[in-house]
């Protein structure tokens, strides 16, 4: 039990008022003194007390609202007819407060108690997010209504900061309940250091905090405040012995230029922070800069998703490697396309995340090792061997517990156990959860699959974990291979990590070679496949076989 629940239930253990503690699975785990006395000190499950707490409008509607309490991990409260210890039958006024994990606590009172001795406590509690202490999205909404209110020229300028982290949720499986409230006050910790010159700060959903900028704001402050956030989360979280990446994404809604009143700004700053998440990860924006039309654009691509899939909008093209060392090409990256029939060519920077939210990127996913496997009986039927394809996997697929069976099937039943097939992973994709995605990659290994580490050089991997990682394959991001030729710093950051590589064991792919001076120097380096344009552009499946067929040795 975290500090902050134990020093509730110690406000309340001594009040004159009754309080119980429920456990997700609905028994009693606390009552107070008050409640032992008075109440039902017999029940040890809610099941079995809310047989004698009966709702004055509504037999069922106290469970719903139990329910709603969990799923909006906001409180509420209702009266109900219940009976003491001695059947009288009497009504209370009862406050329900979501609590860590699943729990709740429910506070009963007598209408004819007095409030005085234990309303600051209640008030405490309905103002405030327990896991952090900060204020909740209803106080934060009062407060800010408040400060509208008190603005003696409307004019000026007020911002809202919505700081919405990608996913916050899944740590929840992932952690025991004391590690996920530790990582939100880590979160709460590292926002606090730049909102303390600012007038609000507050939890307004379990994933989303707010921050309102009101002394002397300007866009520029504002704008400068949202990097300054973003650059807190560069560096990874240690959560008892768990390094975990936070994503994250901030919205920012201005007053009066883009709503008058407290509940929209918040809103309009929230739909941006979800709009920003769906196509670019670590980024901020302003909500009068976001077109309505490209909210409508984002809905109608996650509607039309799966028909995409089903009928086959959704393809594949090929981006070629080119082997230095034997002046071939050895291999080639699946990049997925979409062709939409009324939007046109859609960005898979747009369609992937998509895809993740919705669950659709397994479908995705499987589309494209049956590409792969197709693209392999065709390059055998032409006589090309040692080919290498390589499939993009999404950390959500590597974290989904049926994944290791659906490629076990695949490659049963297509028969790839012998094929050079490659899965590559993002760099960052480590931070959802190190320890889990170690044991996926070895088991993926043991079936045979080689593992390449995509974009490495643009997360945060230091020596000491990239050392005990499972890969065979490191490919430096393009940021690294850019103006290589003409930046000597460029050049000594290619070279260190080269050194690096080959000294681990790993092969190398240069990715985005695009200029002859820039492949002049990757070719100095041995043991190195280089993917760019300077090679080749991604291909279509006709267009890798003719330019393979020419055997043009570069």
């Amino acid at each position: 039990m975290s500090n902050n629940t134990e020093d509730i239930l110690n406000i309340l253990h001594v009040l004159d008022t009754g309080a119980v503690l429920v456990e997700d699975d609905l028994s009693i785990s606390w009552t107070n003194k008050y409640f032992d006395q008075h109440y039902f000190s017999d029940q040890k499950n809610l099941t079995d007390l809310c047989r004698d707490l009966k709702p004055v409008e509504d037999d069922n509607a106290f469970l719903h609202i139990l329910e709603d309490v969990k799923s909006k991990k906001e409180y509420a409260d209702t009266i109900i007819e219940c009976h003491l210890s001695d059947n009288e039958a009497v009504l209370c006024d009862v406050w329900i407060y979501p609590m860590s994990g699943e729990r709740l606590l429910l506070v009963c009172q007598l209408q004819t108690q007095n409030k005085t001795a234990h309303c600051e406590a209640l008030l405490q509690m309905a103002r405030y997010d327990p896991a952090t202490t900060l204020p909740n999205r209803i106080y934060f909404l009062e407060m800010l209504e408040e400060k509208l209110t008190q603005q003696q020229h409307p004019e000026a300028l007020l911002s809202i900061m919505i700081i919405d982290f990608n996913e916050l949720d899944t740590y929840d499986t992932v952690f025991s309940i004391t590690s996920d409230e530790l990582l939100l006050l880590t979160l709460k910790e590292r926002l606090t250091d730049v909102s303390k010159e600012h007038t609000l700060f507050a939890r307004v959903a379990p994933s989303k905090f707010a921050i309102v900028c009101e002394t002397a704001v300007t866009p520029v402050k504002v704008e400068k405040l949202a990097q300054e956030i973003l650059h807190l989360f560069y560096e990874p979280i240690s959560v008892e012995g768990h390094l975990v990446y936070a994503e994250l994404s901030v919205g920012i809604s201005l007053y009066p230029t883009d709503a008058n009143n407290a509940k929209n700004l918040l809103l309009k700053a929230e739909k941006t922070a979800s709009a920003i998440q769906k196509t670019e990860l670590n980024s901020y924006g302003f909500a009068h800069k976001l077109p309505e039309k490209n909210v409508d654009k984002i809905l109608k691509i996650s509607t039309d998703l799966p028909a995409a899939v089903e009928n086959e909008e959704i393809f594949f093209v090929f981006q070629p490697q080119y082997c230095l060392d034997e002046g071939r090409f050895c291999g080639a990256e699946l990049l997925a396309r979409w062709e939409h029939p009324e939007l046109g060519f859609i960005s898979p920077e747009i369609f992937i995340p998509l895809a993740e939210q919705t669950g659709m990127i397994r479908t995705v996913t499987m589309k494209a090792f049956m590409e792969a496997s197709k693209m392999f009986k065709a390059l055998e039927g032409r006589g090309i061997k040692d080919f290498s394809l390589s499939v993009n996997i999404s950390p959500n697929m590597l974290l989904y517990s049926g994944f290791m069976e659906d490629l076990e099937f695949f490659i049963e039943s297509y028969e790839m156990a012998d094929k050079p097939l490659y899965l590559e992973v993002t760099e960052n994709d480590f931070a959802r959860n190190f320890s889990k995605m170690i044991d996926a990659l070895n088991a993926i290994r043991d079936m045979g699959i080689k593992i390449e580490m995509d974009d490495y050089g643009t997360g945060y991997t230091s020596l000491q974990y990239l050392s005990k990682l499972p890969i065979d394959t490191l490919k430096i991001d393009r940021s690294f291979v850019q103006d290589i030729d003409s930046d000597q710093q460029q050049a000594v950051l290619f070279k260190a990590i080269c050194d690096m590589a080959s000294a681990l064991g790993y092969d190398i792919v240069a990715e985005g070679v695009e200029t002859e001076a820039e492949n002049l120097v990757v070719q100095q380096y041995k043991n190195v496949r280089v993917q760019g344009y300077y090679y080749s552009k991604p291909l279509q499946v006709n267009e890798l076989f003719e330019l393979l067929e020419k055997a043009v040795v570069l």
